[in-house]
C-alpha cells in the first residue's frame, strides 16, 4: 500500500519521499476525520507544505554544499524530516558552517516572506493568545518556518545547530575532540527534551534518536582513539573501507538532516 516514491531529480539531486511519511499523512488526516472531509484534506494539505519547507531547507544545504563543489547524493523527506545524502566535508570546519547554517536559513527567508504577506497586527494577536488552531494556513506556515530554523539550531549534535558548534570548535581544536564535544551537548539537549516531552510526547522521539547518534559518535570515537593506541610502534595504523550509515561528517536533525556519507 505504502511505498518509497521518486519524485525525480532537481539541478542533478534525486528526491524520494519515504513509505513512511505516508503513514503521518494517513495519521493527521484520520484524526481530522470527524471535523469533515474538508478539515481532513486540508490537514492533509498543509503537512505537503511544511515538508515542501523542508525539502526547500534541505535544498539550502545542497547548494551551499555545491559552493564548495561538495555533491548532494540525494534528499529524502521522513515522517521526522528530511535527509540530503553529501559528500565528506573533508573536514572542512568553514563548509561545515556554511553548509549548516544554510538550511535554517531558508526557513528564515520563507518566514519573513510570509510575514511581509499577512496581517502582521492581527496574526500576532492571535498568536499571543496561542490559539494556533484558529490562524489561518498561511499564519500557521510563518509559525512552522519560525519553528524549524529555531528548534535545528538546537546546540544538539548532529542537528544543524550541533553542526554550526562543531564547526566553530574544529576551527580552534582538534576535529575529533570538536566531535566529542558538540556530541556530550547533543546527549545533554536530549535529556533536556526528554523531560520536555512530558508537555509535546513528539519530542520524546526526537530526544532518543538524538542521544542514541551522539552516543554513536562518542563510541566511535572511542574505537578510533584505542585503534590508534594498538598501532605497531613507527607503523601507522589503518583500517579496511567500511560502510559507515552515519559517518561523522553527517547530520540527522528532527526536521532536516545532511548525512554526509564517503565517497570512495
Amino acid at each position: 500500500m505504502f511505498q518509497t516514491v521518486y519524485l525525480g531529480k532537481l539541478l542533478g539531486i534525486k528526491v524520494y519521499i519515504h513509505w513512511t511519511f505516508w503513514l503521518l499523512a494517513l495519521y493527521i488526516g484520520l484524526i481530522n476525520l470527524g471535523n469533515g472531509l474538508v478539515s481532513a484534506a486540508s490537514s492533509i494539505g498543509f503537512v505537503f507544505a511544511v515538508f515542501g519547507c523542508v525539502f526547500l531547507h534541505e535544498m539550502g544545504h545542497a547548494l551551499a554544499g555545491r559552493w564548495f563543489r561538495i555533491p548532494t547524493i540525494d534528499i529524502t523527506l521522513y515522517p521526522i524530516g528530511g535527509v540530503a545524502r553529501m559528500a565528506d566535508f573533508t573536514r572542512n570546519p568553514f563548509a561545515e558552517l556554511i553548509v549548516a547554517i544554510a538550511g535554517p536559513m531558508v526557513n528564515v527567508a520563507i518566514a519573513s516572506l510570509l510575514f511581509v504577506g499577512l496581517s502582521v497586527r492581527a496574526s500576532l494577536d492571535q498568536v499571543s493568545t496561542l490559539e494556533v488552531a484558529k490562524l489561518g494556513p498561511l499564519e500557521q506556515l510563518f509559525i512552522a518556518n519560525v519553528i524549524l530554523a529555531v528548534f535545528n539550531m538546537l546546540p544538539a549534535f548532529p542537528m544543524d545547530g550541533g553542526r554550526v558548534l562543531r564547526s566553530l570548535l574544529a576551527m580552534w581544536l582538534p576535529y575529533d575532540k570538536a566531535t566529542r564535544i558538540a556530541a556530550r551537548t547533543g546527549q545533554v539537549m536530549a535529556v533536556v527534551m526528554l523531560f520536555g516531552s512530558y508537555y509535546s510526547p513528539s519530542l520524546m522521539l526526537i530526544a532518543i534518536m538524538v542521544f542514541l547518534v551522539c552516543s554513536g559518535e562518542l563510541l566511535k570515537d572511542r574505537f578510533r582513539r584505542a585503534a590508534g593506541q594498538m598501532a605497531p610502534e613507527g607503523r601507522p595504523f589503518t583500517t579496511a573501507p567500511s560502510v559507515d550509515p552515519n559517518p561523522s561528517g553527517g547530520t540527522i536533525d528532527t526536521v532536516d538532516a545532511v548525512e554526509v556519507r564517503h565517497i570512495r
